[in-house]
């Protein structure tokens, strides 16, 4: 890979090794949910704070973090593939 991709921040050209970050994220959003199910589940009275606090941070992350997320993880990939077809070249 060229030393140019390299000072931008890519990694390699690897889309898993690119995108580790979100990958890390998506993983402990979805480790934080079952935590929050179970704990409905077993404690009756914690059930609707928690619903309400989960209705609320869905409707925040909804419009603005995952339409970020999206799109700069759709960049990171465009930017790998460009960095794949690049080497390939040479």
């Amino acid at each position: 890979m060229s030393g140019n991709l390299e000072s931008s921040g890519i990694k390699s050209g690897s889309i898993a090794d690119n995108l580790s970050v979100y990958l890390l994220a998506v993983g402990s959003v979805l480790l934080l949910l079952i935590i929050l199910y179970v704990v409905m589940k077993v404690a009756k009275k914690y059930k609707e704070k928690i619903k309400e606090k989960l209705l609320e941070q869905k409707k925040k992350f909804i419009y603005n973090g995952l339409i970020r997320s999206l799109s700069l993880s759709y960049l990171s990939t465009c930017i790998a593939v460009y960095a794949n077809i690049y080497a390939m070249r040479e």
